[in-house]
């Protein structure tokens, strides 16, 4: 008690007890951090053991683990105990045994899932019998500890990641950071499922893993920002159940006082990345461009996109910023970009017409002839609540079974009074149909601006054109229906530009933001590397010929001896061979023949 009294008035060292660590950046730092302490315990008469105690040192023995400028990892002498333990014979052996490990469950990942079958053997009413699953999990858990990683010092300036898992037997989570461009462990944790937890779905098995591990490593985690990773992608809509009860309620009411995103992370793609870096060639960057070129332009590359191109490269090759390089490259092929609309494009908001009067803009279709209509244009319309006929003349027409069973109208015999009563009507449904214009063009606009967003394009930027023209007789499937590019050199409203070709040889055009993309030039595309001149080499004599060089695998039975010289035009988007020489000699025909 008396050493609880005199740390709160410690700036730097932690205090566990009678065991005090004191840690600095620097040596100079160091003796200040020292001079304090000391200074500090004298004034409330403290005494220290010199043997007991040791300083200036980089890795330091604190609680049981080692603690260095790395990080924090288990003791040795300690995992000794564990390592030497033998194998249990009761009950009694296996909660011992336990209880030591469960003291660095912290370093081992799904410690709950390896100890499962020793926690088994410590319920009640549960029978000791050492089997193979217990065998295997002694062991596990014995390796694990003698191989435990170093995890690392959090860092409370930066996101913490919180990556859970679950199974029907078991919970797991892991709290990480990423310092210095990786992500680094700071502490293991989890659970066993108990009888109950065990029948819940998976969707609440994996709710189930946030919550603990949120409980778990709450004090990292209160009043800050932090991300948690899942491989259950229905848990991104966990905060937005509607109406949600019982222990959805319940965990979601915990939750409320966090702060944090959902993200998902498909178990295959990490377990994939894991098993592709073991088998990836680092790419100097004087072969990016030929690795492009063969796995995007190439004719058996087929001009895939950014994802397929990438996930062709990486189970190969590897160099720094690899995704950023294949996503410039794709973007910047003239081909892909002439022929492919961009994925997920949102259409620019939607810009109504001004509401003006009758016949102040006219539309025409020049198309015909087309035969005469009698059936005239007096039905009510949705959006003005008015028929034609009734805007433009201020009345109803009278149809011809309205002469025979309705009575004549009163019609005032005073035609200034007339007239002054029908340009009365005519002006009162013109400011209806305005108004019941107006209203319905909020509503569409409204409804179509919820997948919409602003154009980003500004004036002097580059930018392909979609044209859905074709030329008679050709397939539109095989046509260019982007052209470009074309450079903004005005800004006529939120959605429209006017367009000009970047060599000024056309007059400007005016085009919808909905037909343009942006245009990536092919010059940020890595660079090509010097051209190697192989010597040429004699031709190899048939009779030199390996024997698997001659195949018997067409229905003629020929057999192909092939010697390849290929000349490679990697400055064209699309590289193909220049010139390919193949010997062919076929059976019966002593005398081989030779294409290019």
């Amino acid at each position: 008690h008396h050493i609880d009294t005199v740390r709160t008035t410690f700036k730097c060292p932690s205090v566990y007890l009678d065991d005090i660590i004191i840690y600095s950046r620097s040596f100079d730092d160091h003796l200040d951090h020292l001079n304090d302490v000391f200074s500090r315990l004298r004034s409330a008469n403290v005494k220290l053991k010199p043997s007991k105690c040791s300083f200036a040192r980089s890795t330091v023995e604190y609680l049981g683990h080692v603690v260095s400028r790395d990080g924090i990892r288990p003791d040795p002498s300690k995992i000794a105990a564990v390592e030497n333990f033998p194998v249990p014979r009761c009950v009694r052996d296996v909660r011992s045994f336990l209880g030591l490990a469960n003291y660095y469950r912290r370093f081992i990942k799904n410690f709950a899932s390896i100890a499962s079958p020793l926690n088994k053997l410590t319920h009640k009413n549960v029978r000791f019998y050492w089997d193979e699953s217990c065998a295997k999990a002694f062991h596990t858990l014995k390796s694990c500890l003698t191989s435990a990683p170093i995890l690392a010092y959090p860092d409370f300036s930066l996101p913490f990641e919180l990556n859970t898992d679950a199974s029907s037997t078991g919970i797991g989570f892991a709290l990480c950071q990423t310092q210095d461009g990786k992500s680094r462990a700071i502490a293991y944790g989890g659970c066993d499922l108990n009888t109950a937890e065990r029948n819940y779905s998976t969707t609440e098995r994996e709710a189930l893993a946030i919550v603990e591990g949120i409980k778990k490593f709450r004090n990292y985690l209160h009043d800050r920002k932090f991300v948690i990773h899942t491989d259950h992608h229905a848990l991104r809509w966990l905060m937005s159940i509607k109406d949600p009860s019982g222990r959805l309620a319940r965990w979601a009411l915990l939750l409320q006082q966090y702060d944090f995103t959902i993200e998902y992370r498909s178990a295959s793609h990490c377990k994939r990345t894991q098993r592709d870096v073991c088998s990836q060639l680092v790419i100097p960057d004087a072969l990016k461009h030929e690795v492009l070129v063969r796995a995007h332009d190439d004719v058996t590359a087929c001009h895939l996109g950014t994802q397929k191109t990438y996930g062709k490269i990486r189970t190969r090759y590897y160099w720094r910023n690899m995704f950023r390089d294949i996503d410039r490259w794709c973007k910047s092929c003239v081909d892909c970009a002439m022929k492919k609309s961009p994925r997920n494009r949102h259409n620019a908001p939607l810009l109504p017409i001004p509401v003006e009067n009758a016949f102040d803009r006219l539309a025409v279709d020049c198309l015909g002839p087309f035969p005469l209509s009698t059936a005239g244009n007096h039905r009510p319309q949705e959006t003005t609540g008015d028929s034609p006929f009734y805007l433009l003349y201020g009345r109803e027409p009278r149809l011809p079974i309205d002469v025979s069973l309705l009575p004549p109208s009163n019609v005032t015999k005073s035609v200034k009074k007339h007239r002054a009563r029908i340009v009365q009507t005519i002006d009162e449904a013109h400011a209806i149909a305005r108004a019941n214009i107006q209203r319905t063009q909020q509503s569409m606009k409204a409804r179509y601006d919820r997948s919409a967003c602003e154009s980003k394009f500004m004036l002097g930027d580059r930018v392909w054109v979609y044209t859905p023209k074709t030329k008679k007789g050709l397939s539109r499937k095989l046509m260019h229906h982007w052209h470009g590019p074309f450079r903004i050199i005005e800004k006529c409203s939120p959605v429209h530009f006017k367009l000009r070709t970047c060599d000024n040889r056309l007059v400007s055009i005016t085009v919808h933001a909905n037909r343009m993309k942006p245009y990536y030039d092919p010059d940020s595309r890595p660079q090509t590397p010097p051209n190697i001149e192989m010597p040429d080499e004699p031709p190899i004599p048939e009779d030199e010929l390996p024997d698997d060089a001659l195949a018997d695998n067409t229905p003629s039975n020929r057999k192909f001896a092939r010697r390849c010289s290929i000349n490679y035009d990697t400055t064209s988007s699309c590289s193909t061979p220049s010139g390919i020489r193949l010997k062919i000699q076929s059976k019966g025909r002593p005398n081989g023949r030779t294409r290019k």
